[in-house]
């Protein structure tokens, strides 16, 4: 999350408490809280491919300590066995080289320039338009794109129509 987004949410947490001013307070809003309350972001392909090729070499690294492990083990210890975080196979590593091409494709980043997030006027939480239907997603989002003055459901018969002559 961005040092913008998290002084926001800080901001949106001490607003629902009723507290405005951060230097008069004795309360203050855990780290964990505003990470829940911020609009995170899928960031662009490179930087997720770096975390993410970071976080796999500490797995591989530790499933390697692993396999030390097993294999200098005593057959009669009474310690739990180590188990490793990957399989071991060909399979795993196919798979996990197939998400590494999504990531560099850009097909697991959020869009740029665009918002992924939506505020609920009468509530007013922040919801991920990620985590909802495809199909309520894609409605809001024509709905967006179209205004009022065309209906969600003739806008989706249009674009269904332009894409199946696309596909021909």
């Amino acid at each position: 999350m961005t040092a913008e987004e998290f002084r926001r949410s800080r901001q949106r947490l001490m607003e629902k408490c009723g507290k405005t001013n951060p230097q008069d307070l004795q309360w203050q809003p855990t780290v964990k809280s505003i990470r829940k309350e911020a609009n995170e972001i899928i960031p662009k392909p490179e930087l997720l491919m770096e975390r993410v090729m970071a976080a796999i070499r500490h797995i591989k690294f530790c499933d390697a300590e692993t396999d030390m492990q097993l294999a200098t083990r005593d057959p009669n210890s009474d310690e739990p066995v180590p188990i490793r975080f990957f399989k071991n196979c060909k399979e795993t590593d196919a798979v996990i080289q197939d998400q590494l091409q999504h990531i560099r494709n850009g097909c697991l980043s959020d869009p740029p320039n665009i918002s992924m997030h939506h505020e609920n006027p009468k509530t007013k939480a922040h919801f991920c338009w990620r985590g909802n239907s495809s199909t309520e997603s894609d409605h809001h989002g024509l709905g967006q794109l179209t205004g009022s003055h065309i209906g969600v459901g003739l806008c989706d018969h249009k674009a269904s129509a332009c894409f199946e002559m696309l596909n021909k």
